[in-house]
């Protein structure tokens, strides 16, 4: 039996992508999150293992990995002052 190759094509926000395009678009939006679940982070340690091991921080409480190329300590701090001082929203005050 003779192999073929077969070329997958995916539409993905009106555009024609084949399964690499879309696999390296979800790689790209996925280092994009700060806050990546654990199927996500296995994933990238699976596909990306430098950049995952160099960026990702597992909290084995939540069980989320936090992505340290994005994730802004003063951005926290500011956020939990917010809190805090109650000038958030009722939506933001638990998460």
């Amino acid at each position: 039996m003779e192999s073929e190759a077969f070329i997958v094509y995916l539409h993905h926000n009106n555009h024609t992508m084949t399964a690499e395009q879309v696999l390296d678009q979800m790689i790209e939006d996925l280092k994009l999150k700060e806050k990546i679940s654990e199927y996500e982070g296995g994933i990238l340690h699976t596909l990306e293992p430098e950049w995952a091991s160099e960026n990702l921080h597992f909290d084995k409480w939540t069980k989320t990995y936090l992505n340290l190329a994005v994730y802004s300590e003063v951005e926290h701090h500011e956020q939990q002052l917010k809190k805090e001082q109650g000038q958030l929203p009722w939506y933001m005050m638990y998460f």
